[in-house]
């Protein structure tokens, strides 16, 4: 008796765990900035954006310089430069399903990550009484089969090619 009792206890408090987990990523996904996104937004074009790195970082060069020449390029011949992005391979990213979770506590909160097979993103958060805070310039991005931080910049520029490539409906799919 004393046996299910334990076991029974066990079960309660890790379910109890698990959902106090939940509410504090639930949390986190809605924090809302200044320019009206949420964390949950901002971590899915930073994933997209990841995916995108991966699959053209060796077919494009991810700095400012090298995507305006392709903006510029895009408003001389569209159709010249969308046959270039063929020809190179450059791919658009599926979009894949997110999987959030607590990584680990820091000392004055929790680290949440989200990822995909290959993206993931640390997501910093700062407990401050009943408020949790999250500073978006520390959410960082990394290929997750190395643990390598994709920079910023990179993540930046790549976000910038896929939505010139999508306003432009480049439909090449990575497999």
């Amino acid at each position: 008796m004393k046996k299910i009792l334990a076991i029974i206890m066990s079960c309660v408090l890790f379910l109890v765990g698990c959902n106090k987990n939940n509410e504090y990523i639930e949390t986190v996904m809605n924090i809302r900035f200044e320019d009206g996104k949420t964390v949950e937004k901002i971590v899915n074009e930073k994933v997209i954006a990841g995916e995108f790195y991966l699959d053209n970082t060796t077919k494009l060069k991810f700095n400012r310089a090298a995507y305006g020449l392709s903006v510029v390029a895009m408003k001389i011949s569209e159709e010249k430069q969308l046959k270039k992005y063929h020809d190179l391979g450059v791919v658009m990213p599926l979009l894949k399903e997110l999987d959030w979770k607590i990584e680990g506590n820091t000392e004055n909160g929790k680290v949440v990550v989200a990822k995909t097979d290959r993206v993931l993103v640390r997501i910093p958060t700062v407990k401050n009484g009943d408020y949790v805070q999250v500073n978006k310039d520390d959410i960082a991005v990394y290929e997750l089969k190395t643990n390598t931080r994709i920079t910023d910049e990179e993540i930046a520029v790549a976000k910038d090619y896929y939505d010139l490539l999508n306003e432009y409906k480049y439909n090449k799919k990575s497999e």
